[in-house]
């Protein structure tokens, strides 16, 4: 009785004084997560502007790499200097259509010194006209590559590459490759996760032209007239009253909260200027913030539920329950001390967390549509350098070539694992099929130019590594273990070609 009585004047003030706490609690605690929800849609947007700038150098860097292609071809040479417009046609319409497919390329233009167009590879039934845009005329007077965004009725906001064409050394026309805007939207999407609308001022097209625009049967977007601002690209498929609403006011307009068909938003938006320095219209970005809410309310509310839940059953079982408490933080103590993540040595991330991160990340690669490369690295003759130098020295080589791994797949989506003694993995991400066979490459030689002596290694005298890799389109089915077997082959097939090389699957 006596003890049921002190923990009975211990447990009920605190147990009341707790149940206050909580309520105060969980209040604060919505509060801040509401706050942290505004917080990431504010990161959100100041990262958006500087993406978009970066897809944007991105894509000119391409471009202007085709650019150079074509200037160089001899037989594009020939027939544009034989004038020979419906054979260069012929001969360009293939590499268009190519650059179209793989680098989402609208527009293909040649053009004369005087700045009449020669040839739309994209529309070679319009021809001979002069342009009169602000990136040929920089081309044009600069001599040099010029580069930016125009608008026009036909051709949308486009980015644009104009460079000067020269065949030794003399100047002989301009070659053009532009892309809309509306293939740039969704590669800022799968980025950062956003929506994109883009408004333009009704005063830049007259109603005839944009419906024009709009019933064009080779264009697939969402086109619609509001008061002050035509819509001419969304990756919003539905909008209702309220969000059109907010896309019709004029000004900029910072982290606004809307709601659209059932969905919650936060809307940023930015003024969008062409080369002209022309006020066109506006960018609005737009996150879906639904999930996160939905995901508050309900993390609130089972929160509220096990806080009150808990602070009832304390009145009763709370010795019991400290030392239940007691045993459950021992034992995560000691399963967090035996699921150590990272190889002591090296310090990239050991087997043990290859085999539970490995099936996250090519989940995560399927969800992005993205290549996912299993990289298997294999130092050659390893024993025999260990016999030579010993583990000491071995352990050190390891080392060195586990930062040379971490330097060149360095990306925050690259994953370095040490799999075996002297075997390491690397499961990397990429947009493009074989940018991560470059990557190996480049990794092997990195490990060569380390100069590690190994005088029993053949004919290198260095230490160097066999490598063998797999690069696959990630779905739902990839299975972790077939991308590893057919890295471990093509890195058997390394071995025995020789070692020293890079073997794709």
């Amino acid at each position: 009785m006596k003890k049921m009585n002190i923990v009975f004047k211990i447990i009920f003030p605190l147990f009341i004084g707790l149940l206050l706490i909580a309520g105060v609690s969980i209040y604060t605690n919505f509060y801040l997560l509401e706050k942290n929800i505004v917080k990431k849609s504010n990161e959100t947007f100041n990262s958006v502007s500087k993406i978009f700038k970066n897809i944007v150098q991105q894509d000119t860097n391409i471009m202007l790499d085709l650019i150079d292609q074509v200037a160089e071809d001899p037989t594009v040479i020939k027939l544009y200097n034989e004038r020979e417009r419906e054979k260069l046609f012929k001969y360009l319409q293939k590499r268009y259509i190519s650059y179209n497919k793989r680098h989402d390329i609208t527009h293909f233009y040649v053009h004369n010194l005087d700045k009449a167009n020669f040839l739309r590879v994209h529309n070679k039934n319009v021809h001979s006209d002069t342009i009169d845009r602000i990136t040929l005329k920089n081309a044009a007077l600069t001599l040099q590559a010029s580069s930016g965004i125009e608008f026009g009725i036909v051709h949308n906001l486009t980015l644009r590459v104009v460079s000067p064409w020269y065949v030794n050394d003399k100047l002989i026309g301009f070659i053009e490759l532009g892309k809309e805007i509306d293939k740039v939207t969704p590669e800022l999407t799968n980025l950062i996760d956003v929506d994109f609308i883009f408004t333009v001022k009704k005063n830049l097209i007259s109603k005839e032209d944009f419906e024009k625009w709009k019933n064009k049967s080779d264009r697939n977007r969402h086109y619609e007239s509001m008061k002050n601002y035509y819509i001419i690209d969304s990756t919003i498929d539905k909008i209702g009253s309220d969000l059109k609403k907010h896309l019709d006011m004029k000004g900029k307009h910072e982290n606004h909260y809307l709601e659209n068909n059932e969905k919650k938003y936060f809307i940023n938006t930015r003024s969008f200027f062409d080369m002209k320095k022309q006020h066109v219209g506006y960018i609005h970005t737009v996150v879906d913030v639904t999930e996160d809410y939905k995901f508050l309310y309900s993390l609130i509310m089972k929160v509220s539920f096990v806080v009150f839940l808990l602070l009832f059953c304390m009145l009763v079982y709370y010795i019991q329950y400290l030392q239940k408490q007691e045993s459950k933080l021992k034992d995560a103590y000691s399963k967090i001390q035996k699921l150590s993540i990272t190889d002591g040595l090296t310090g990239v991330f050991n087997k043990r967390h290859y085999l539970e991160n490995g099936p996250r990340q090519i989940n995560v690669c399927s969800r992005c549509n993205g290549y996912i490369s299993f990289i298997l690295i294999d130092v050659d003759n390893f024993k025999k350098y260990n016999d030579i130098y010993g583990h000491l020295e071995g352990d050190k080589a390891l080392v060195k070539i586990s930062q040379v791994m971490r330097k060149v797949f360095k990306r925050s989506s690259d994953c370095s694992y040490r799999v075996g003694g002297e075997e390491f993995l690397i499961i990397s991400k990429s947009d493009h099929e074989n940018n991560n066979l470059q990557m190996a490459e480049k990794l092997r030689k990195s490990v060569m130019e380390l100069n590690i002596k190994h005088k029993e290694n053949e004919s290198y005298d260095v230490l160097t590594v066999s490598i063998g890799i797999c690069t696959t389109k990630a779905i739902n089915t990839t299975q972790l273990d077939d991308l590893y077997r057919k890295a471990d082959d093509a890195l058997y097939r390394s071995k025995n070609n020789g070692r020293n090389q890079v073997t794709l699957s």
